[in-house]
Formats: structure tokens, C-alpha cells, sequence
């Protein structure tokens, strides 16, 4: 069994963050000029308790309600 220490990780989160750096992906990147809301597998199947995969997911599925209410509103598809 291979075990994975703290400094494995920090080495590792360091390197990535430069490899990441090097190829300009580490910069703030903004919105845009035509945002979109998207969301993703939000079926009944995964958010209804009463289904075998579902689960209780009624809040994230209320607050996502409210960020398309309000994307809506604004124009934004």
C-alpha cells in the first residue's frame, strides 16, 4: 500500500498550480459577454429520497431555483 504524506500533496498542489501558471490558465478570466446559467443532473432520479440513487436535496434544488428565477429575469439563458 502506497501511502500519500502532507508534503506529498503540497508537492504535488505546487507542481500543478505551475504547470497550470505556464500554460496561462491561472488567470482571472471574467464572465464574458454572454453568461449562461447551466445545470447539470438535476433529475428526479438524484433529487427525490423515494428513488434508489435519489437523495433529500430539496435545498440545493430550491437555491438553484433562485438563480434561474433570477437568470431569467435578467435575460440570461
Amino acid at each position: 500500500m502506497v501511502r500519500t504524506t502532507p508534503e506529498d500533496v503540497d508537492s504535488l498542489q505546487k507542481q500543478s498550480a505551475q504547470l497550470y501558471a505556464n500554460r496561462g490558465l491561472q488567470a482571472r478570466l471574467g464572465y464574458g459577454r454572454k453568461p449562461a446559467v447551466i445545470v447539470i443532473d438535476f433529475a428526479i432520479a438524484w433529487t427525490n429520497p423515494k428513488y434508489k440513487l435519489g437523495s433529500d436535496l430539496t435545498k440545493p434544488v430550491k437555491a438553484t431555483r433562485e438563480v434561474l428565477d433570477v437568470a431569467r429575469q435578467k435575460g440570461i439563458p
